[in-house]
């Protein structure tokens, strides 16, 4: 898919959740101070719809306020509330395990090819260059500085069922530090 394209679909994305938003700040907040990242960007390079989208935020505090009125207004629509979000139906996370600077988040995610971002109060789409190299040759490089969890290994799993690959390296790495932080 073309940038004008991922944009373009993004940007609708976040103006049919803002429909359903009826507090304007809190639309406010949704639309001016939260971006998407990660994982739905590489699908839609590759022409693929995303199963979700990460939407994360500038500021906690804003966050807190968007949290707190899905949860208050829309319980029905919230059908998960975990450690790191809270998944709004049918396929919307709000993120607020991390906030601050895309810049700054994306460098915190798991593997590579998730370093993008876009912005709909800019309509700035970023993509890491070394990003897309693996977004288009659907090969996984995990980045062994974070900590390893179960959420890791199910998202490698998924990957590799849409036929992603990753060196035997970089997956002798993620397990050697799996089996090393871990408890029996």
């Amino acid at each position: 898919m073309t940038e004008d394209n991922i944009k373009r679909y993004l940007l609708k994305q976040y103006e049919q959740l803002a429909l359903s938003i009826k507090n304007r700040k809190i639309r406010e907040i949704v639309f001016e101070q939260s971006y998407i990242a990660g994982g739905a960007i590489a699908s839609l390079v590759l022409n693929e719809i995303p199963n979700d989208l990460d939407i994360y935020f500038y500021d906690k505090e804003q966050c807190k306020k968007v949290i707190v009125y899905f949860r208050k207004y829309h319980n029905d629509r919230c059908l998960k509330f975990s450690d790191n979000a809270l998944l709004v139906y049918p396929n919307i996370h709000f993120i607020f395990k991390f906030y601050g600077k895309p810049q700054n988040t994306i460098r915190r995610f798991d593997f590579l090819h998730c370093r993008a971002f876009y912005e709909p109060n800019t309509d700035k789409l970023f993509i890491a260059q070394y990003a897309m190299h693996y977004i288009r040759n659907k090969k996984l490089m995990y980045i062994q500085e974070f900590k390893i969890d179960h959420y890791n290994v199910y998202r490698l799993m998924k990957f590799l069922e849409k036929g992603w690959t990753i060196k035997r390296s970089s997956l002798k790495k993620l397990f050697k530090y799996l089996t090393a932080h871990t408890r029996p």
